[in-house]
């Protein structure tokens, strides 16, 4: 940045835009991979249901 300040504009400039994208791109990942594990989870307790025998759950063993 001493020896030419344009040079130092465009650094500074980039260094913010790289940061401005990460501060907007982080938070949007962090949400995705939320509603991606609730979906999974979803899906699992789905399966579980489909193959469970729901008698068999409440039974007690004699």
């Amino acid at each position: 940045m001493l020896q030419s300040i344009w040079t130092g504009l465009y650094y500074i400039g980039c260094g913010l835009l790289i940061l401005g994208i990460m501060l907007t791109v982080i938070p949007a990942g962090i949400g995705l991979l939320r509603w991606l594990i609730d979906k999974t989870a979803q899906l699992s307790k789905a399966i579980y249901r489909r193959f469970t025998d729901k008698n068999h759950m409440h039974r007690e063993d004699k």
